[in-house]
């Protein structure tokens, strides 16, 4: 008997879910191993920022991270801790949608640092968030989008990503 008949299209698809309160702690006191030296930041409370977000987030998330308006109340470090979460959770799902991408012919295996959560507004609308995946102009790889989707309930944050096989796609437009 032959094996079953593979999938037949070249999407991809991850997901991960992510504890807010476990970001809250990491964020918010000196709980966890203390890996990269902490930064200054505006609010003390939140001098763990810097150590937790400097491997997670791009240099442009750091500047959308930079323009939250959050101080050092607890409320708005938790929505801090939502919103770390749910990057968390989207670049996770993203990089298990796109697990293939290891060898030569790519830019290398993926990591927090090369994929970006963007979001774009239309009006006064604000579009659902997209992965970028960051391109590599050495290996001459283009920056790809991938499909994503984030939501928050009680004390998680999960992702969804739709991606797809580049060798699925090859020679068409």
């Amino acid at each position: 008997m032959k094996g079953p008949i593979p999938f037949p299209l070249g999407l991809t698809l991850g997901t991960d879910v992510c504890m807010i309160p476990r970001v809250y702690t990491l964020i918010s006191t000196n709980q966890g191993t203390p890996i990269i030296p902490t930064l200054a930041r505006p609010f003390a409370a939140l001098n763990n920022v810097d150590r937790f977000t400097k491997k997670l987030l791009t240099n442009n998330e750091k500047q959308r991270l930079e323009e939250m308006p959050v101080g050092d109340r607890k409320g708005e470090v938790w929505k801090l801790a939502e919103w770390l979460a749910g990057r968390w959770a989207a670049k996770e799902a993203v990089i298990k949608a796109h697990a293939f991408r290891t060898g030569p012919e790519g830019a290398g295996k993926l990591t927090f640092g090369g994929v970006e959560i963007v979001r774009s507004a239309l009006g006064r609308l604000t579009r659902p968030p997209t992965a970028v995946i960051l391109g590599d102009e050495n290996s001459g790889v283009r920056a790809q989008m991938a499909l994503l989707s984030i939501s928050h309930d009680g004390d998680y944050a999960t992702a969804v990503c739709l991606g797809f096989k580049p060798e699925a796609f090859k020679g068409k437009k």
